[in-house]
């Protein structure tokens, strides 16, 4: 399985984080550079649009987003999940960290 592939945007004062494909160990280390030059937001979005699978590695780099970004569990939101990726997010309470739309 190939590795994705993630990008930021940012405009005006949100930052979303676009992931594609597989999410997994290796895109984890491309987000974790990407995110090393990035300056606080007053909004954070994780868009799992396009993203075609996630593991444990996925569920680390979201928290590490948390961890690095937010004060608080409405800062930053999780949107786009297909249904399974959904269940799965569910399924690890990622509901109770994220709001999850």
């Amino acid at each position: 399985m190939d590795s994705g592939t993630v990008d930021c945007e940012r405009k005006e004062g949100k930052l979303t984080i676009r992931l594609q494909g597989s999410f997994d160990y290796g895109v984890v280390v491309k987000l974790k550079r990407l995110l090393e030059t990035q300056s606080k937001a007053s909004e954070y979005v994780i868009d799992l649009q396009e993203a075609t699978y996630i593991n444990s590695s996925a569920f680390g780099a979201m928290v590490y987003i948390k961890e690095k970004f937010s004060a608080s569990n409405d800062e930053i939101s999780i949107i786009n999940a297909s249904p399974s990726i959904m269940k799965l997010l569910k399924s690890v309470h990622f509901d109770q960290l994220f709001r999850v739309v």
